[in-house]
């Protein structure tokens, strides 16, 4: 403990402060724990503390939902049995958009095109893969 105290943690090999990196929300606390826990300040068994109080809402709410999983849940998700599932945007109505015609861009990366599109060549050759 003395030596602890004297030196701090370990941050780049401890496995409770890498956890708590991945899971904890609030980069303030955080923050603090890894000042704390660096210099010495908070022990070991406090930081595992601390991720014990941060992952445990995590797993109750985990087992909670879990538990209402039940046989006819698991049969209906494995189901091959045709699905409707209500759409994210609310009730669509109208015809469905026709498809691009031409290469598919992404936005920010209008050069780039989906796999498998024609590409334009550039030798007046028309396009290749088509």
């Amino acid at each position: 403990v003395e030596e602890h105290r004297e030196k701090g943690g370990d941050l780049d090999v401890d496995i409770s402060w890498k956890w708590l990196n991945f899971f904890m929300d609030d980069d303030d606390e955080l923050k603090a724990i890894g000042d704390a826990y660096g210099s010495g300040a908070m022990l070991s068994g406090e930081i595992k503390k601390k991720l014990v109080e941060c992952l445990t809402p995590m797993i109750v709410a985990h087992q909670e939902a879990r538990a209402r999983v039940s046989d006819a849940v698991v049969d209906q998700f494995f189901s091959t049995a045709p699905r409707d599932f209500p759409s994210m945007f609310g009730e669509l109505s109208g015809d469905a958009p026709a498809p691009p015609t031409g290469p598919v861009s992404f936005q920010g990366g209008e050069h780039l095109v989906a796999s498998n599109a024609p590409v334009a060549r550039t030798d007046g050759g028309g396009a290749e893969g088509g």
